[in-house]
């Protein structure tokens, strides 16, 4: 019996006028929302945003390493300059090359299209 009373939860049903405070909190008086409510998840754009994913970490893993690292880290993780050139070893202008060439490589394959992709370039 004692075991059946900790699981229980009492609550007390809200008064009318706590209910209408409550949505007075939530809708202007012309009863529109006061702050719209966050839009729902739609699976077609968390697809699409996998699929970006999956395909940006593609082509980054065909940049050179240290390259690849410097853009994901500045561009993917917002880590400051200053902390990635400690952590890598390398200048502030030298990570700035770095994130420029990796800037150029991925435009260039982005506009190659899907076969880039695959490892091939429109040249072979």
């Amino acid at each position: 019996m004692t075991r059946k009373r900790g699981r229980e939860v009492h609550f007390e049903p809200l008064d009318a006028q706590r209910m209408e405070g409550a949505m007075d909190a939530l809708f202007a008086k012309d009863g529109h929302w006061q702050d719209l409510p966050p839009a729902w998840p739609q699976p077609e754009s968390s697809l699409v945003q996998r699929q970006f994913c999956e395909a940006l970490q593609t082509c980054v893993n065909r940049l050179p390493a240290k390259v690849g690292r410097v853009f994901m880290r500045r561009e993917w993780l917002d880590k400051a300059v200053d902390d990635i050139c400690a952590e890598l070893g390398i200048t502030s202008s030298h990570s700035g090359v770095m994130r420029h060439r990796a800037r150029v490589r991925l435009c260039k394959g982005a506009a190659a299209g899907p076969a880039w992709l695959c490892g091939f370039s429109r040249n072979e």
